[in-house]
């Protein structure tokens, strides 16, 4: 799962890069976005709570290695042609 959806923010980045007037903020913002509502499984469907919280806790864990790498991938900004 984790492979996906580091493979879609791969995807995710060079559109960014395409069609945003600031690329990296708008990537940021859907990551954001994207990674909130991933995170809903994790917290609904484990029927206890040190589930809930080792797979949250794994969840942004692989966040916070991916996004970054992939918003470098970003230009800050897109200079007007």
């Amino acid at each position: 799962m984790t492979f996906v959806a580091v493979v879609l923010g791969g995807l995710i980045a060079p559109a960014c890069n395409r069609r945003a007037v600031q690329p990296q903020r708008r990537f940021l913002q859907v990551t954001g976005v994207l990674t909130a509502l991933s995170l809903s499984p994790s917290v609904a469907w484990p029927p206890d709570t040190a589930t809930r919280l080792c797979l949250v806790v794994a969840h942004l864990l692989a966040v916070a290695i991916a996004i970054p790498v992939l918003a470098r991938q970003t230009n800050a900004h897109r200079h007007a042609v």
